[in-house]
Parts: C-alpha cells; sequence; structure tokens
C-alpha cells in the first residue's frame, strides 16, 4: 500500500523548506519536487494522513499550498490482470528511457505495448501471468536510486467518437508554454494547429479519432502539476461543427516532426512578402503607380486647355 501526499500550488516554496516540514510529521521514504507540486512518501499511513491534515491549506513563506492523498492515474486497487495484462510503473526518474524499461521488464514476457510519461509509465504483456509476475517481484524495486512503483492498471479507455476534430483545453497554469502542448497532444495523433490564450488554449487535430483519443485520456490529467480540461470546442457563431478532415480540406497537417518549428517559427518571412502585395492580392508596383499619376496629371491639364 502506497503512503504517498501530493502536494500542490509549491510556486515560492523552496524544496528545503517544504522537505523540512513534512518531516516534522513523520519518517520520510521517497521526496520528489517539481516547480509547482511534490510528492511526499511516508513510512507509515498515520503519518501520511496527519499530513494531508496540517499541510492543506497552511501557508508557508506567504504562499498557500494543497494537500491531499496522492492519486495514481489508471490504477485500481481490483484489477483483474488476467483479462488486461497491463501495469502501472511509477516514479521513474527522467534517466530511465523506453528502452530501460523493455529491457527490465521484457524478462517477464512479451511486451506489447510501453506508454512513458513524465515520471511513469503503462506497460501491456502479451499474456496475464507475465503481467502478475512482473508486480510481485518489481513492485518497490530500486532504479537507478529511486524505489518504483509497479501495480495492475486499468485497461485503455475507449474513445468515444466525437464530431470535431477542435479541443478545449482550460485551467492550464502560467508554466504550461505552447511547446508543453504540441509535445502532450501531438502524440494523439497529427496537429493542424494550436492557439493558446491566458490560461486556455485551442487545440485541432486532423482527424476527429485522434481528438477523441487525447479527449479519453488527458481531461483531468495534471500537465506540469495542472490538472486540466479538456473538452469538444464549441463552434463559432454562424460555423457548422468541423468533422474528421476530408481530402478537399486546405490546411495542410503539420508534419510531426516539424510541429515545434512550424508553430513557434517567426513570421518575419510572411509578412515581408504580403508587404509587396494590395489588399486584393495585386503586386503592387512603384514604377506603375508613378505612371499613372503622370498620365493621370497630363489629362487633366489637356482637359483644362480644352
Amino acid at each position: 500500500m502506497s503512503y504517498r501526499v501530493y502536494i500542490g500550488k509549491t510556486a515560492g516554496v523552496s524544496k528545503e523548506d517544504l522537505f523540512a516540514l513534512c518531516q516534522t510529521f513523520g519518517s520520510i521514504s521517497d521526496f520528489m519536487m517539481k516547480e509547482t507540486y511534490a510528492f511526499v512518501e511516508y513510512s507509515n499511513e498515520i503519518d501520511a494522513k496527519k499530513a494531508v491534515i496540517e499541510l492543506d491549506g497552511r501557508f508557508i513563506n506567504g504562499h498557500r499550498i494543497m494537500a491531499e492523498p496522492a492519486k495514481i492515474k489508471g490504477v485500481s486497487e481490483n484489477v483483474d490482470l488476467a483479462q488486461h495484462p497491463r501495469i502501472y510503473v511509477g516514479r521513474l526518474q527522467k534517466s530511465v528511457q523506453r528502452e530501460d524499461l523493455l529491457n527490465l521488464f521484457g524478462r517477464y514476457g512479451e511486451i506489447t505495448d510501453i506508454m512513458r510519461k513524465e515520471d511513469y509509465a503503462f506497460i501491456e504483456f502479451g499474456d496475464s501471468s507475465f503481467a502478475a509476475q512482473a508486480v510481485k517481484e518489481m513492485n518497490g524495486y530500486n532504479l537507478n536510486g529511486t524505489n518504483i512503483v509497479v501495480e495492475g492498471a486499468r485497461p485503455k479507455d475507449e474513445a468515444k467518437e466525437i464530431k470535431t476534430t477542435r479541443l478545449y483545453i482550460g485551467k492550464i497554469g502560467p508554466q504550461i508554454k505552447k511547446q508543453d502542448l504540441v509535445i502532450t497532444f501531438g502524440g494523439y495523433g497529427e496537429l493542424v494547429d494550436i492557439l493558446m490564450k491566458d490560461d486556455y488554449a485551442f487545440v485541432e487535430f486532423t482527424t476527429t479519432h485522434a481528438a477523441a483519443k487525447a479527449l479519453a485520456s488527458m481531461n483531468g490529467a495534471r500537465l506540469a502539476g495542472t490538472k486540466i480540461v479538456v473538452e469538444e470546442a464549441r463552434p463559432k457563431e454562424g460555423a457548422a461543427v468541423q468533422t474528421q478532415t476530408s481530402a478537399t480540406t486546405k490546411r495542410v497537417p503539420l508534419n510531426p516532426l516539424l510541429q515545434q518549428q512550424q508553430l513557434f517559427s517567426s513570421t518575419d518571412a510572411s509578412s515581408s512578402q504580403a508587404a509587396k502585395f494590395n489588399m486584393r492580392g495585386r503586386r503592387l508596383s512603384p514604377r506603375r503607380s508613378i505612371s499613372r499619376s503622370r498620365s493621370r496629371s497630363y489629362e487633366k491639364k489637356n482637359n483644362k486647355k480644352i
């Protein structure tokens, strides 16, 4: 059983101060802190519960933090590995690569899929006995100095079909950049466009299927320590709901290898090119405009003489 506590809204709080405070509630077996959140694991359940009660809503150096029992996304206590041979591997260091997990867990049997995230991963085996043995032997295993968590996981959520390729992403914190959205949502399919505002964004895919997968997986997930909201984007007034991109669509999907470059590239080249054209799309010619003005003035003089 895990005695792990999630602590949020830690921006402005130093790692040393937070660790010292958490240590007053009991013995800490593991501590991990990011920019805006942290995870603290205690040696027993009593200390973990006490920490949640004392830390939630508490002020540290003028910053009010929140605390709650850590939840493991996609993990169920009553998982039937016989039907779903999929396991959750948590508390992974950044140095742990996909190949490391393949070599480490591949010794238990055939692996059909590995999904690696920031500090955790999901591994799916070809047989339930492989998954059960991996959970039995690898839970608590020390990997690169950290005791990892290995538990049974729920099967992949089946994505419900939706009618739009555009998603609304809400409750994004100031620390989330456009590049984070490209990396996170680009894994579900080709991206057409990302429009980012103050605390929300719109992400558009090339197909409704890709958008549905992203919606099913990312709604309620944490991104850079913030729990985001993902919903179907509402069409603009007077516009029909955009369905799956057809072959006649004029918009070109972003190449997955160039998504970041294209979304963040400078518009200087396009601006200078557009400056050479007038509002009707015709190329401006300085000589032609001068000759026209001279011919018009000449005609006016002749008309006056007549």
